[in-house]
């Protein structure tokens, strides 16, 4: 009698089936299959980012927010929440599901996100005073636990607002 073993690694929750057959020369081939649950594991990742570090107060400024399901199950009621720094107003957004109420903190709901689906959306805001001013989101699903990120856009005068300074005083 022989054991044979494999390892498998899945890349998605459910059934996970395989069938062997031995043969030899002395007798007849022999088949035999087995079956196994796979639960799957959740896992979310996000992103946020600018391709423009500093802009000047009053103009707008594009972030590309980023989500993807990452795991081996969908994940269920997927949900945005991006908190704006006093002084960085939301101006609009390309999500394509329901527009959520305009004020320093939005929620997106982003619904149910498959196995390996990426969702990618801009958030737009203005920057009304000088310094440097935070998008920060947070991210959460009924199958993870709240994952963050941010990003930081330093909004300047305008230079002809400078000039202008500099000559009065």
């Amino acid at each position: 009698a022989r054991t044979v073993s494999f390892v498998v690694r899945s890349k998605s929750a459910g059934t996970l089936q395989t069938t062997a057959t031995a043969t030899c020369g002395c007798a007849a081939a022999v088949t035999d299959s087995c079956s196994t649950g796979v639960k799957g594991v959740p896992d979310i990742g996000t992103n946020i980012g600018d391709d423009n570090g500093v802009v000047n107060i009053g103009d707008t400024h594009v972030f590309t927010y980023t989500v993807k399901n990452q795991g081996q199950v969908d994940l269920t009621n997927v949900t945005l929440v991006a908190k704006f720094d006093p002084g960085l107003d939301f101006v609009s957004s390309t999500f394509s599901g329901p527009a959520p109420a305009a004020g320093p903190t939005m929620t997106f709901k982003l619904g149910t996100l498959k196995v390996g689906q990426v969702l990618k959306f801009d958030i737009v805001g203005r920057g009304k005073q000088a310094g440097k001013l935070l998008l920060v989101t947070q991210t959460s699903s009924d199958q993870t636990k709240t994952v963050g990120a941010d990003e930081h856009v330093n909004y300047v005068e305008p230079w002809w607002i400078q000039i202008i300074k500099s000559l009065v005083i």
